[in-house]
């Protein structure tokens, strides 16, 4: 088997060692092993002047000794000694300091040996007796270069180490921390759905209590917020002004609750029919209903929408007299849909009067809005509150009639003819049917 290949100076090359400044060769002590007391002598004298710290010893055990007081970057030791060769020192280094550098001095080259120590590591390389010092130079030079690599190499391995295990807690504390977001999250979630369904139940009741009291009223209610929710739509509302648009349209007539439905009739119908004190009454249900919708208190803007919602375009409306863009938009938009539901009449009339009276009363933009919207529009059928003696054959039951006792006397969709008009009547002399009785005309 063949020497591994080594590199050879020329005594005539650049010294490599001058490449290292003189500061770094200070901070590098070099132990020389050797029996030979005038070799460890001329060794010392030859690397001083060169920066090195430098160590001797005459056997291993002193080299040992050293080792084990002091860090060592290099160790030069011969092999032939007494009570332990130099190889077998070297191998010994190399369990008491990993990085130390060690080079092997010989005179006699026996290339297995050489080999072999090479391979397992025990020796960075050899130099062959006698040596001269260009080479010497060289060897060392490269010999610390060595030890500096391996132990900065050592410091960023134990900082990747240290790193790593930082990491891992972070992201330990991240997973921990995504847990604890989860959770906080899905509460969050549970949160919200009860919140949105008690929001929901709330704007139930006071829908049911304004159909109780005020069945066309209701009627008109729905209407209107099946329009507004179009008209939020067709805008690409998002869904906070969604939440706004669709609470004051279930909510815009709740100020009107308290007062005589004829009075709230007669002015759908003809406002300037009320006598002036009752005029002032209606006129007042935007800000009771302003006030009465402050139970939204996720959506504030729903009480200032309602309050608005019968300002008109030219700033002849009420309460505040608020005119074009001083008007809230979604009160604009609100406010013709409920002018298209409440005028007496059929939808073509109600459009064309709409678009009579936009940049008047209503918002031309709001108008046009509406208008893309009705194509989309399945409204139901109107409701009418009638008395018993109103009713008429052909007319249609909007909803179950029931007696005081609670019985059912007659199902909703049940067209009214000359014989069930009259067991209705005769039904309220047995047991009293509420005073109005929902139809379709």
């Amino acid at each position: 088997m063949s020497l591994p290949e080594l590199k050879i100076y020329s005594p005539t090359e650049e010294r490599k060692a001058d490449l290292i400044p003189l500061e770094h060769r200070r901070a590098h002590r070099i132990l020389i092993v050797d029996d030979d007391q005038d070799l460890l002598g001329s060794l010392k004298e030859l690397l001083h002047p060169e920066g090195y710290d430098v160590r001797t010893a005459s056997n291993a055990r002193e080299a040992l000794a050293t080792l084990k007081r002091e860090n060592i970057s290099l160790v030069l030791a011969d092999q032939r000694m007494p009570s332990m060769s130099g190889l077998d020192l070297l191998a010994q280094v190399k369990l008491v300091q990993p990085n130390t550098t060690r080079i092997l001095m010989t005179g006699a080259v026996q290339p297995q040996m050489l080999i072999e120590a090479i391979n397992r590591g025990e020796i960075f390389k050899f130099i062959a007796k006698p040596w001269k010092p260009e080479e010497l130079f060289v060897s060392i030079h490269n010999a610390v270069q060595r030890y500096e690599l391996v132990c900065r190499n050592e410091e960023l391995t134990e900082t990747s180490r240290a790193m790593n295990e930082q990491l891992t807690a972070l992201n330990r504390c991240l997973e921990d921390k995504i847990k604890l977001e989860t959770i906080h999250n899905h509460e969050l979630m549970e949160l919200n759905k009860a919140l949105t369904h008690n929001f929901d139940r709330c704007m139930e009741i006071c829908f049911r209590t304004l159909q109780t009291f005020y069945p066309f009223l209701g009627d008109q209610t729905r209407r209107v917020h099946r329009l507004a929710r179009l008209m939020g739509h067709e805008l690409n509302f998002p869904q906070d002004q969604m939440q706004v648009i669709e609470a004051s349209a279930w909510l815009h007539d709740i100020g009107l609750a308290g007062l005589p439905a004829d009075w709230i009739q007669a002015w759908q119908r003809n406002p300037e029919s009320l006598p002036l004190e009752q005029a002032a009454l209606m006129r007042q249900h935007p800000v009771i209903g302003q006030e009465l919708s402050t139970f939204v208190y996720h959506l504030a803007e729903v009480g200032r929408i309602i309050r608005s919602h019968h300002e008109r375009f030219d700033g002849h409306g009420y309460p505040d007299g608020l005119a074009g863009e001083e008007i809230p938009w979604l009160s604009r938009l609100l406010y013709a849909a409920s002018g298209f539901v409440e005028f007496p009449g059929d939808e073509a009339k109600a459009l064309a009067h709409l678009q009579k009276e936009s940049g008047t009363i209503f918002d031309p933009e709001a108008v046009r809005v509406l208008q893309r919207c009705l194509k989309h529009l399945d409204m139901p059928r109107e409701k009418h509150a009638m008395a018993l003696a109103h009713l008429r054959p052909g007319m249609v039951l909007a909803e179950d009639v029931y007696g005081t006792n609670g019985w059912l006397i007659a199902p909703a969709g049940e067209v009214l003819g000359p014989p069930q008009i009259t067991r209705l009547r005769q039904f309220n002399h047995v047991a009293p049917i509420p005073s109005k009785i929902l139809v379709y005309e």
